[in-house]
């Protein structure tokens, strides 16, 4: 009796351990959905935090020149920062719905937004069309803020090389057009380092044709 209690007491510990690794389709759908609502909540204060500091930077426009180049530097970094941070809980929660599709594959036509982490997941997801190409990087919050940081910069080079050197107003024009053109490229240059580098680090589980595969671009 006594090798048979313990038998009981070690099958029944056993069962409890296999419990413990494995939960219930319930349990896992509640823990799926449960981190879909926490990836939109993200998501939405990402949004938040970009308009709120564009709008902050819009409004110290009238400021002091060195006031508004640090606020505008910051704003820009912070807006590219949130974009691809959300685009990243974007993913997420098409990883998510794809499960959803797996554990209940009839649901799958009400879906409107794509059940695919890839680059045309991410687009359809924010109701872009994914065929914009170089265009799509400047059609954003910090795109808008880095054209105008640039066309400050190009109002500070002319006017100072104007009170300095005396230019004419064509050599001021000159100087202060060159100077928002490299400033506008030193801006996509780290704009796209930045989205190119946060796509290598992550991988394509779930694409939209084909195998799994590195993202090719975010954004």
């Amino acid at each position: 009796m006594a090798v048979e209690s313990e038998q009981g007491e070690a099958e029944q510990q056993e069962l409890t351990v296999a419990g413990r690794k494995r939960a219930s389709s319930g349990e896992i759908l509640t823990m799926m959905t449960t981190e879909h609502y926490n990836l939109q909540g993200a998501s939405a204060a990402t949004i938040s935090e970009s308009n709120g500091r564009a709008s902050l930077f819009l409004s110290t426009v009238s400021g002091t020149l060195l006031a508004l180049s640090f606020v505008g530097l910051v704003t820009f970094v912070r807006a590219l920062e949130t974009a691809v941070a959300n685009i990243l809980y974007l993913l997420g929660i098409n990883r998510i719905r794809h499960y959803y599709t797996e554990v209940a594959p009839e649901i799958a036509p009400y879906f409107v937004l794509s059940t695919h982490d890839d680059n045309a997941g991410a687009m359809n997801s924010v109701g872009a069309s994914g065929t914009t190409g170089w265009w799509g990087t400047w059609m954003t919050t910090a795109s808008m803020v880095a054209v105008i940081d640039s066309v400050i910069l190009g109002v500070f080079v002319g006017l100072l090389l104007r009170a300095m050197l005396g230019l004419d107003f064509g050599w001021v024009a000159a100087a202060g057009v060159a100077a928002f053109l490299l400033s506008v490229a030193a801006f996509t240059l780290y704009q796209t380092r930045h989205w190119l580098g946060a796509a290598a680090r992550l991988t394509t589980m779930f694409p939209s044709q084909g195998e799994a595969r590195p993202p090719q671009q975010l954004g």
